[in-house]
């Protein structure tokens, strides 16, 4: 978790620094701006409302699943979580997929969970550090 402490206190002094970036002013001559887009603007800036800043800073967080538990994705709602070269199920690589699915629908299920402050449960993305080309015989 000492990387986790370390991102908190990056992400409190970017807070200090600055609020959510301001929209430029529109001026006459600007293409208006396409209804999705700025729909989807605004659930984001919703999202962000609703959020603490530890919640904000465990959004940019990726710990390898060697070094977390489903239990800590639950806790801190990191917003993704990392398979790296030699991490696996239950530290075996190797694993059958039945252990790997198990492991990503456990985390999946953690960071979907209501939270009791309310705040907004944003699923976990699962991110894999593979070479490419490599085959397992």
């Amino acid at each position: 978790m000492k990387q986790f402490a370390i991102a908190l206190a990056c992400g409190s002094m970017l807070a200090g620094c600055a609020t959510m970036a301001q929209e430029p002013p529109q001026s006459a001559s600007a293409a208006p701006v396409n209804s999705v887009e700025s729909t989807d603007e605004g659930i984001i800036r919703d999202l962000l409302a609703q959020m603490s800043l530890e919640r904000k800073v465990a959004q940019l967080v990726m710990p390898d699943i060697g070094s977390i538990s489903v239990e800590d994705v639950a806790k801190y709602r990191f917003g993704t979580v990392l398979n790296g070269g030699n991490s696996g199920p239950n530290g075996d690589d190797l694993a059958p997929a039945q252990e790997w699915l198990k492991l990503a629908d456990a985390y999946w299920d953690a960071s979907t969970q209501p939270l009791p402050d309310g705040e907004p449960a944003i699923p976990v993305l699962w991110g894999t550090d593979a070479v490419h080309g490599r085959h397992r015989c």
